[in-house]
C-alpha cells in the first residue's frame, strides 16, 4: 500500500484538497460577501431612487394640477372680461347711436329752420315784388317812388324781426 502510486496519488490528492479548501473557501465567501455586499447597495441605490422618482412624480404632478387651476381661472377671467367689454361696447354703441340720433335730428331741425327762413324770404321778396308792382300800377310817379324807397328801407327792419 505504501508503494501504490494510487494510494500515494489519493494522499496528495488530501493534502492537495486540505491546502487549498481553506484559501479557495475563504476566497469564494469573500468574493460572494462583496457581490451580496454590491447587491445591496445597487438595491438601496435603486430604492432611493424609486422613492426620488415618486417623488418627482408627484411634485409634477402637483404643478400639473396648478396650472390646470391657474389655466382655467385665467379662462375664466377672460370670459369675465370679454363679458365686461362686450357689455361695454353695447353700452357705447347706443351712446353713439343715441348721440349721431340727436345730431342727425339737430341737423334735420336747422336744415327746416333753414329751408323755413328761405320760404319766409322769398315770400317775402315777392310779396314785396308784388307789392311793388301794385303799387307801380296804382300809383304813378313822385308819389310811387316815395313809397317804393320808403318799404325798401324798411324790409332789412321787417326781415330781421
Amino acid at each position: 500500500m505504501l508503494h501504490s502510486s494510487t494510494f500515494w496519488l489519493a494522499i496528495s490528492m488530501a493534502i492537495f484538497v486540505a491546502l487549498v479548501y481553506r484559501p479557495l473557501t475563504s476566497f469564494t465567501r469573500s468574493t460572494l460577501d462583496k457581490r451580496r455586499e454590491t447587491i445591496r447597495s445597487d438595491l438601496a441605490e435603486a430604492e432611493r431612487l424609486r422613492a426620488e422618482a415618486q417623488d418627482l412624480l408627484s411634485t409634477c404632478q402637483r404643478q400639473h394640477r396648478e396650472a390646470v387651476q391657474e389655466a382655467e381661472s385665467i379662462i375664466a377671467a377672460a370670459r369675465m372680461e370679454a363679458d365686461r367689454l362686450r357689455t361695454e361696447a353695447a353700452a357705447s354703441l347706443k351712446e353713439l347711436i343715441t348721440a349721431r340720433e340727436a345730431a342727425a335730428l339737430a341737423k334735420i331741425a336747422q336744415e327746416e329752420a333753414n329751408a323755413t327762413r328761405a320760404a319766409r324770404d322769398m315770400a317775402a321778396q315777392l310779396a314785396l315784388a308784388a307789392s311793388a308792382e301794385i303799387l307801380r300800377q296804382k300809383l304813378s310817379g313822385t308819389q310811387a317812388d316815395a313809397l317804393i324807397d320808403k318799404a325798401i328801407s324798411e324790409l332789412p327792419q321787417q326781415l330781421a324781426s
